[in-house]
């Protein structure tokens, strides 16, 4: 018996199954007796070792009923009025799905606004101590202390700025893996 021969016995075997379910496996065998071929083996020797067609294809029923892919029963796993209330309730879900993406990305606006205004105080420290140095330099030393005050200031409120920020940004990278995983949780 040849390759061709051998498959078309298994999908004979398997005729109640979807073409879907059924070649993954066909490709395996397929593949193995390719690879026998390839190192000299003759092709009819090569089916000849793999066994009996008829065995092999109860082991590829077994295989997809443990798998929990439907046997004979098409590709879907929802009863039909699951699909019926999917259907009919599908603009509800894209609504949700839209709020959702809408607060997650303000949630990384307001992330992206807090390390902005980090950045500001910052650079307005910088600023204030070349203006301290510039009125120090011009003897205008009552002006300069002030600034130099408001220097600290904002040095001092940008650590304190700084950490609350980067904590809202890891908790709201560690709540972006928590959903991912229990979005991936629920497509398994």
């Amino acid at each position: 018996m040849n390759r061709e021969e051998f498959l078309q016995r298994i999908r004979q075997e398997l005729s109640d199954l979807p073409l879907a379910d059924l070649e993954p496996s066909l490709d395996y065998y397929r593949e193995m007796i390719a690879d026998r071929m390839e190192e000299g083996i003759p092709e009819e020797e090569g089916v000849a070792a793999l066994g009996d067609p008829r065995v092999i294809a109860a082991e590829i029923r077994a295989t997809l009923s443990e798998s929990g892919a439907p046997a004979g029963k098409g590709h879907s796993r929802l009863p039909g009025w699951a699909i019926v209330l999917l259907a009919v309730g599908s603009p509800l879900w894209i609504a949700a799905a839209a709020v959702l993406l809408a607060v997650y990305i303000t949630l990384w606006a307001v992330v992206v606004v807090f390390w902005a205004a980090e950045l500001c105080l910052g650079v307005g420290a910088l600023c204030g101590l070349v203006c301290f140095l510039l009125l120090l330099f011009q003897g205008h030393w009552a002006q300069a202390v002030l600034l130099l005050g408001g220097s600290f200031l904002c040095v001092g409120l940008t650590v304190l700025w700084h950490m609350g920020t980067l904590a809202g940004t890891k908790g709201l990278i560690h709540l972006t893996g928590w959903c991912g995983r229990k979005c991936l949780e629920g497509f398994r």
